[in-house]
């Protein structure tokens, strides 16, 4: 099986919490993340393993990473709904 994919949307606190259970699955990575204060997004990024070039303070360029399996919305419940939508239209 191929390894999935996966971006995180918001790296605060429920993200650690995703990214934990996501890297006990030996077929799934995080590879991509988003969050508007870069300093948050460098930190889970460093600790995650997340490129660089894969870190995003726009989630639609994050939603355009053409690798991208699948995303975890991290963000506070109010954002979900514009967020899900955009990913689901992004593929």
């Amino acid at each position: 099986m191929d390894n999935v994919n996966i971006g995180i949307i918001g790296t605060g606190t429920i993200a650690w919490y995703h990214l934990k259970q996501i890297q006990a699955i030996k077929e799934a990575q995080v590879t991509a993340a988003y969050n508007r204060s870069q300093g948050r997004l460098d930190r889970f990024g460093e600790k995650a393993g997340i490129p660089k070039k894969n870190r995003y303070t726009d989630i639609q360029k994050l939603l355009k990473q053409d690798d991208l399996d699948a995303v975890v919305i991290c963000l506070p419940n109010n954002l979900h709904s514009r967020v899900t939508i955009d990913a689901f239209e992004a593929g």
